[in-house]
């Protein structure tokens, strides 16, 4: 496969990746909403059971803990900051006249730079040479 190709499927990989990571912190968030505004408005009603409205009001705390070991958000960014720096050296190999060899190069630089800010799950190190 020409580098070309390479870097197209990696800018789309990085870009699939960072919108999966994107819904899945904005569904938490809308969740956790939901759970919050759904026992304030079911307590006081007494249309529910104590149980039901107890689950709806630990929505939140367990989604503020899901988003804290996942780090959505924060992968969401990482992933988008990857697809745009792997976006500009494919621009310059199709309109700045930048050899491959340069690519390649500059490639590897980024690979390298952004393992140091990737966000793993919860505390976890980081597993090296995944393959990015």
């Amino acid at each position: 496969m020409a580098l070309k190709e390479d870097l197209r499927e990696a800018v789309s990989n990085s870009q699939r990746l960072a919108l999966r990571n994107y819904y899945a912190a904005y569904t938490l968030a809308v969740c956790s909403a939901l759970g919050s505004v759904a026992a304030a408005i079911l307590a006081p009603s007494g249309a529910a059971e104590k149980g039901v409205i107890a689950v709806l009001a630990a929505v939140p705390a367990a989604v503020l803990a899901a988003n804290a070991v996942m780090k959505f958000d924060s992968r969401s960014s990482w992933r988008w900051r990857k697809a745009k720096r792997l976006k500009a050296l494919s621009r310059a190999l199709e309109y700045q006249n930048a050899t491959e060899a340069d690519v390649a190069a500059k490639w590897t630089e980024i690979d390298a730079d952004m393992e140091r800010d990737f966000q793993p799950f919860g505390g976890l190190t980081p597993p090296q040479g995944r393959g990015d």
